[in-house]
């Protein structure tokens, strides 16, 4: 660190916030001289607003170590755990798209249908009448 040899104790207006920042996470992981710490130490005991950031990095600081470290997975077992993971995913698109093929189907089939029995019945003859085709003499005249 050594941002200054010899630190006025009074002197906090010498240092920018950054510098004061530096200077008090130096403090934290215990990396200042001991002149720094001396400046820090004084910071902590007449600066309410300088406490209120150290406690709230001690906090971080204290949540970090506290953070499980899982080392028990092995790089055969996070591996098998991905594959796991993206055989689902396809399997799953390959529901979605199963689905919507059948639903694809059904509405198809359900227009084709009635149209088809639309057609039956008009083909239908209905009270006797009977089919006549002209193909000689058509039964309307045709303008040429």
């Amino acid at each position: 660190m050594n941002m200054k040899a010899d630190f006025p104790q009074e002197g906090s207006n010498c240092f920018s916030e950054d510098q004061r920042i530096e200077l008090l996470s130096g403090y934290i992981d215990s990396q200042l001289l001991p002149s720094e710490r001396r400046q820090v130490e004084y910071w902590l005991d007449t600066d309410r607003e300088f406490k209120k950031k150290y406690l709230y990095l001690m906090h971080i600081a204290s949540s970090i170590k506290a953070i499980p470290i899982t080392t028990s997975s092995s790089p055969e077992d996070i591996a098998s755990r991905l594959f796991e993971r993206v055989d689902k995913q396809n399997q799953v698109k390959k529901t979605k798209i199963s689905i919507v093929l059948s639903l694809l189907t059904i509405v198809s089939v359900c227009c084709l249908v009635p149209r088809y029995f639309v057609s039956q019945e008009a083909m239908k003859i209905e009270h006797g009448e009977s089919l006549a085709i002209a193909l000689n003499q058509p039964i309307i005249k045709i303008p040429q």
